[in-house]
């Protein structure tokens, strides 16, 4: 009924074609960064949609009430989002942001500045993989922005601030805080509810199987900015190391 492929990146696609070619499946949830190769996502897409398969990327952000709410706020407003902390995973965890920018604009048609990352390539958490560290922005075609920081220098807790019209959110997950200011009153501080991804498995798995639905982000949406995604890291690997990158080593 339901396949998790939580595996690294790097044997996800042989992971579902071995899969696929064996047994059928209703239902497919893929950890992220999905694949580490932009050319990877077309012929998958394919195979799904040969085998009958739904399949969701396990982007989360998008099922916090929090996030919901603020989504029906904003409506047509345009928003800036910047993300900055100390060694949050610039390269593996920029897909959750991009996902929650994708979901809060209702926008897929982002353009990559990657002026802003260090020309330095940094081992991973996870042994075998790399990170990068600096700054990139995204801009959608109608003035939306995103910027995504991760600097060494940066002090405290990875703040998320979302700004729209004459309000601005600044979100730190990691205590549950939400501090709210708009230009003429003193900040509101709430709390934000952070489920942690065993408390999410459950209830997601209940749903897909109950209703044949989710909150995740669907594989064919998620692969409209996974692809410009790598392949804009790509063009920075590529610079970095002087010799063309066609596999991004993230997961």
């Amino acid at each position: 009924d339901l396949v998790i492929i939580a595996t690294t990146a790097n044997v996800r696609r042989g992971i579902i074609e071995k899969l696929l070619g064996q047994t059928i499946v209703k239902y497919l949830i893929l950890e992220k960064v999905v694949f580490q190769r932009s050319e990877d996502f077309v012929p998958i897409q394919k195979l799904l949609i040969d085998s009958g398969v739904t399949s969701w990327v396990n982007c989360g952000r998008r099922s916090f009430q929090f996030y919901k709410r603020l989504k029906n706020e904003i409506k047509h407003e345009k928003i800036n989002i910047k993300v900055e902390g100390n060694n949050w995973g610039l390269a593996c965890n920029s897909i959750h942001m991009i996902d929650l920018f994708a979901f809060l604009t209702g926008r897929t048609d982002f353009d990559f500045d990657i002026d802003g990352l260090d020309n330095l390539i940094v081992d991973s958490k996870r042994n075998g993989f790399k990170e990068l560290i600096g700054s990139f922005t995204i801009r959608t075609e109608g003035g939306d922005i995103l910027e995504l920081i991760d600097n060494n220098k940066y002090v405290g807790d990875m703040m998320i601030s979302i700004s729209y019209d004459n309000l601005r959110y600044e979100i730190i997950e990691s205590k549950g805080l939400v501090f709210k200011h708009s230009s003429d009153l003193n900040p509101v501080k709430d709390t934000i509810y952070v489920p942690l991804q065993s408390e999410l498995t459950g209830s997601v798995v209940d749903q897909i199987l109950e209703t044949g639905a989710s909150s995740l982000t669907l594989y064919d949406e998620c692969m409209r900015y996974h692809i410009p995604m790598l392949d804009a890291f790509n063009k920075h690997f590529t610079k970095i190391n002087n010799k063309t990158s066609t596999i991004c080593p993230i997961t």
